[in-house]
């Protein structure tokens, strides 16, 4: 069977991403205005954190039975989480849902029509750390780039690579106490709860069985994905 994707997707590369990346690394357009507040003396730390493939109705905090990210659900029993429950993807796919986190596309109005918030952020001198504990190929590929890839390539970056979340924590916490008296801007990416199943290696963290790394709809690959999510929480 010859698979659609082939088809689809160089045709949303070129419809979507390509105009999209051309904006994104665009050194000479206009970027986002941003404001910060002059009575600010505390320095700031800011920390975006995607968690791939995370779903709303898997985590107790949005009434799943189980209790598959329990450090969250501690934070929003604290009132110390905002869990939006009403809120929808900006697309389907991780490479074009970068764009709608990124920039000022919304679901409505998808073209991208200025570069992403990091620059204004950069001109202000908050410095821009990215942990990306995810494919290298899929940030370092620069023949066909993505939103993904060019942002990593945008000046002011320093950017970590890792196949390993468990590797690249402990670098993140070094990095923010490190620039503790500096504004900063860290962005984590992993790889979450992605499939293959097979690229991880959550053996202490299977505490829903049996398992299965097969992504069908029987009780086994539930499980697995359900793991994946109290991995990533602990």
């Amino acid at each position: 069977v010859f698979p659609i994707r082939r088809i689809v997707e160089p045709f949303t590369y070129m419809v979507t991403e390509l105009p999209a990346l051309k904006r994104i690394m665009n050194q000479e357009e206009k970027p986002i205005e941003t404001k910060r507040n002059s009575k600010q003396t505390v320095p700031l730390t800011l920390l975006l954190h995607i968690g791939e493939s995370a779903r709303y109705d898997h985590v107790k905090m949005n009434g799943y039975e189980r209790d598959t990210m329990p450090n969250l659900t501690k934070y929003y029993n604290e009132g110390n989480l905002i869990s939006f429950k009403d809120a929808i993807s900006f697309a389907t796919c991780t490479r074009l849902s970068w764009l709608g986190i990124v920039t000022p596309a919304t679901i409505k109005d998808p073209v991208v029509r200025a570069q992403s918030f990091i620059p204004s952020l950069n001109s202000q001198d908050i410095k821009t750390n990215c942990f990306f504990s995810c494919m290298e190929k899929t940030v370092r590929n620069t023949n066909t780039p993505t939103p993904l890839s060019a942002l990593t390539v945008k000046s002011g970056y320093k950017c970590y690579l890792t196949d390993s979340a468990m590797v690249i924590y402990p670098e993140l916490a070094k990095k923010i106490d490190e620039n503790a008296q500096k504004d900063s801007f860290y962005v984590y990416y992993g790889e979450g709860s992605h499939v293959p199943y097979t690229n991880y290696d959550h053996s202490k963290y299977e505490i829903y069985k049996p398992v299965s790394n097969k992504v069908t709809k029987d009780q086994a690959t539930i499980n697995n994905y359900d793991n994946t999510l109290y991995a990533t929480d602990d």
